[in-house]
């Protein structure tokens, strides 16, 4: 299990994992509470000993934040932003937009396509998105190719973040760019 972190129940991302082979299948048992106002059962706790589905062994709740939660954080993030890019009120916490010279030395159209083309981009694959976190593309526009990434610095710029999924520790910086600039 060297590809995971362990943290507590309530980090985002967290999943509960045997403790014997690793799985996620893991069950446990748990009391429910009827909730009027929603007309469901809503559990109330949980016990700490489980049972694994895969190895059919009794194991105890450790969560893990997995490589693949934090990809897909990573990923979610970045495409929360791209989507972004075309509102006219961009939430730009925690983010820096960096356009280079060779864009900006276009008119304002191109400008904004360029803008909405990295926001709707979404023809990611294994050559341009081998870790799967939505952090670089690569397209066309008026017979120019543009590129985009992300880079991901400490609070102060001075650094890389420890953690490019957590956004408290990291600004994202998106650099959208002609090919022949990179």
């Amino acid at each position: 299990m060297n590809d995971h972190s362990i943290v507590d129940a309530s980090t985002p991302g967290a999943v509960p994992l045997c403790q014997t082979c690793g799985s996620g299948s893991v069950v446990c048992a748990a009391w429910a509470t009827w909730d009027t106002a929603t007309a469901r059962w809503e559990i109330s706790s949980t016990s700490s000993a489980a049972r694994c589905d895969d190895c059919d062994q009794e194991t105890t709740l450790a969560w893990y934040v997995t490589e693949t939660s934090r990809t897909e954080r990573i990923r979610g993030l970045n495409d929360l932003i791209r989507g972004g890019l075309h509102r006219e009120h961009f939430n730009s916490e925690g983010v820096r937009l960096v356009v280079t010279n060779g864009i900006m030395a276009h008119d304002p159209d191109f400008v904004r396509e360029a803008l909405h083309k990295v926001g709707g981009f979404s023809a990611f694959s294994e050559d341009n998105d081998p870790f799967g976190e939505h952090d670089f593309g690569a397209f066309e526009l008026d017979g120019e190719q543009l590129f985009f990434k992300f880079d991901y610095y400490n609070q102060s710029l001075d650094g890389y973040s420890s953690d490019p999924a957590d956004p408290a520790v990291t600004v994202r910086v998106l650099t959208i760019m002609l090919a022949s600039e990179y």
